[in-house]
Order: structure tokens, then C-alpha cells, then sequence
């Protein structure tokens, strides 16, 4: 089951382009959570993920996807692979949204 849920903030507004002939909305969310380390000092781990919505998921979205409003996001893991001009092989990672709102 590919599944990922995440509670994060929108870093980056809403970017709209087409893929393969569909409107797509690309953006940026992170997340943190704590940690202890070895000392027991608190520390926090933020991650930063790449996020996809398109269909129904686009009515609003620019309501809903501001920068630094704080989300719940619903979707699966999805990777891309592409050669760079370089010769060199890629892989980006995207959550695909199944469900979105407000948190």
C-alpha cells in the first residue's frame, strides 16, 4: 500500500503548469518533528516535500495553498526519473494529493 499522510506548512505558493496534457498545481510543504539527541537536548528535524494536485483538487487551491498556511495532506509517494543534459539519471519524489484540507 503506498500511502502518505502528512501535517505540514506550505513553503512555496502553488505553480501552475501542464503535464501530459493535464493542469497540474505543484508546491512546497514541510514538516518537523522533534527529537532528543544523545545529550538529551531537544532538537527539531524539518523536512521539505514536493506536493501535486490536479481535477477536483484545483477548485480553491489558491485559497486553501498559501504560503505558510499550515495543511493535512492525504496522497501517495510517486517518482520521476529523467537523464539531465549531462548524462546523468534523476529521481524527484511527489506526493500525488488524495485529500486535502486546513489543519
Amino acid at each position: 500500500m503506498n500511502s502518505v499522510y502528512l501535517i505540514g506548512r506550505v513553503r512555496k505558493s502553488p505553480k501552475y503548469l501542464n503535464r501530459n496534457g493535464r493542469r497540474v498545481a505543484q508546491f512546497v510543504v514541510s514538516t518537523s518533528e522533534p527529537f532528543w539527541d544523545e545529550n538529551g537536548a531537544k532538537g527539531i528535524m524539518r523536512n521539505v516535500h514536493r506536493v501535486v494536485a490536479w481535477g477536483s483538487h484545483l477548485k480553491g487551491l489558491d485559497d486553501l495553498v498559501a504560503n505558510g498556511k499550515k495543511l493535512s495532506i492525504e496522497g501517495r509517494l510517486v517518482n520521476h526519473f529523467y537523464a539531465q543534459k549531462n548524462g546523468k539519471n534523476r529521481m524527484i519524489s511527489e506526493v500525488e494529493v488524495r485529500d486535502m484540507t486546513p489543519f
